[in-house]
C-alpha cells in the first residue's frame, strides 16, 4: 500500500461556510413572512371596520371590530372572560392530552402489527366514521352535564384522527429501510425506535394538527348545548340575547387561540423532523 500524502490533505480546501444574507435581504429573510402577516390582517380588521361603520352590512351580521374589542375588555374587566375561557381551556387540555397519550402508542401499535390491525382496525375505522355529537345525550346520560363529559367528548373528537394519522405513517415506512436495518444488524425495538417512529413523526404532526381543530370544535359545541361555563355558553347566550359583537368577541378569541395551537404545532414539526416538514 502506497503511503499517505499528508501534505497533500492538508492542502485541500475547506468547505466554505454557507453564507448567510445580510443587510435588508437578510432582515427580509427572518422577517418578511411576519411582516406581510400582520399588514394583511391590518388591512383586513380596517376594511372590517369600514364595511360595518358604513353600514354596508347590518351590525346583527357584523358589528364593527371596535365594538367587538370594547365587550371583549369589558368581559375581561369583569372576570367573565377569564372564567369560562379557563373552563374551555381546561377541558380542551385534559381532553387533547388524553388523545395523544393513547392514540400515538394505538396508532403505532395498529400500524406495526398486522394482527392488532385486523383485530381493532375495523372498529376504529367505525368510530372514526361517526359523527361525534351524535353521542352526546349517551356521554350526557352517563356522565352527567360536568366538565367530565365535556373532556370525554373532547378525547373522542382528536383520538381517532390522531390514532388513524399515526397508524397511516407507519403503514408508509419504506420496507427497504427496513431491511437495511436488519442487514445492519438492528433488533426488533432498534427498527421501531429509529426508523419507524422518526419516519412516521410528520404524520402523527399533521393528526395534532387536525385534532386540535377538532377538539375545538366539539368543545364549543357541546358547551353550547349541555354547559353553563366555557366559550361555547358565551357564544349561545350571546346568540339568544342577540349581541352580535359578544359573538364575534368570542369568535375571535377562539381563532387565534386555534391558530395559536397550530403555529406551536408546526414548530414542534420543525424542531422533531426538520428533514421531512410540511408546510401547510
Amino acid at each position: 500500500m502506497g503511503s499517505v500524502d499528508i501534505k497533500a490533505i492538508q492542502e485541500i480546501p475547506r468547505r466554505r461556510p454557507i453564507e448567510r444574507p445580510i443587510g435588508f435581504e437578510g432582515f427580509w429573510l427572518k422577517w418578511g413572512k411576519t411582516i406581510v402577516t400582520v399588514i394583511n390582517f391590518s388591512l383586513f380588521l380596517i376594511i372590517w371596520e369600514i364595511i360595518a361603520q358604513q353600514g354596508w352590512i347590518t351590525r346583527l351580521l357584523l358589528p364593527p371590530f371596535s365594538e367587538v374589542i370594547e365587550i371583549t375588555i369589558e368581559l375581561a374587566n369583569k372576570g367573565v372572560l377569564w372564567k369560562h375561557l379557563s373552563f374551555t381551556g381546561g377541558c380542551f387540555f385534559g381532553g387533547f392530552l388524553a388523545a395523544i397519550v393513547t392514540g400515538i402508542p394505538i396508532g403505532l401499535m395498529l400500524g406495526a402489527s398486522k394482527k392488532l390491525d385486523l383485530l381493532l382496525g375495523p372498529y376504529i375505522w367505525a368510530l372514526f366514521a361517526t359523527p361525534r355529537l351524535t353521542l352526546l345525550p349517551l356521554i350526557t346520560v352517563a356522565m352527567g352535564f360536568g366538565w367530565e363529559s365535556k373532556v370525554f367528548l373532547i378525547w373522542i373528537g382528536a383520538f381517532f384522527v390522531i390514532a388513524i394519522n399515526t397508524w397511516a405513517g407507519v403503514k408508509t415506512v419504506e420496507k427497504i429501510l427496513i431491511h437495511a436495518g436488519l442487514v445492519f444488524g438492528a433488533n426488533q425495538f432498534q427498527i421501531f425506535m429509529k426508523i419507524i417512529v422518526p419516519y412516521t413523526l410528520p404524520f402523527i404532526i399533521v393528526g395534532l394538527r387536525i385534532g386540535v381543530t377538532r377538539a375545538i370544535v366539539v368543545a364549543v359545541v357541546s358547551e353550547m348545548l349541555i354547559s353553563s361555563k366555557g366559550m361555547g355558553y358565551l357564544i349561545q347566550r350571546a346568540v339568544d340575547a342577540f349581541k352580535p359583537e359578544q359573538l364575534f368577541s368570542m369568535i375571535v378569541i377562539l381563532v387565534i387561540f386555534s391558530m395559536t395551537m397550530v403555529g406551536l404545532l408546526r414548530k414542534i414539526e420543525e424542531w422533531v423532523a426538520p428533514w421531512r416538514t410540511v408546510q401547510v
